[in-house]
């Protein structure tokens, strides 16, 4: 079951400096997903239709939920919040 703050939180998501202040941003889609899992991003919440991505920490969701919280007009089966990963300046990193 999803929450209305969580809700509110994904939605807020669409604007960038919702993005930036919560440090967090949206994938949609099963192979998206996949693709950042595998690229090691860290996985901040899943929400995905029964039966759809089969993963331990996956947050089950109804179809009127997901409609909710997808910034597509056709929802995919499948949603991800990952966290955006911090980089270091030209100056941290050695380069001048």
């Amino acid at each position: 079951m999803v929450s209305k703050s969580q809700i509110k939180l994904i939605t807020s998501l669409s604007q960038k400096k919702y993005r930036q202040q919560h440090g967090l941003f949206v994938v949609e889609g099963i192979k998206g997903i996949q693709e950042f899992l595998d690229s090691h991003y860290t996985l901040h919440s899943l929400y995905a239709l029964k039966g759809y991505f089969e993963a331990q920490n996956a947050i089950e969701i109804a179809e009127a939920a997901l409609k909710k919280i997808s910034f597509l007009k056709t929802p995919q089966n499948a949603l991800a919040v990952f966290m955006i990963p911090k980089v270091s300046s030209e100056k941290e990193a050695g380069f001048q």
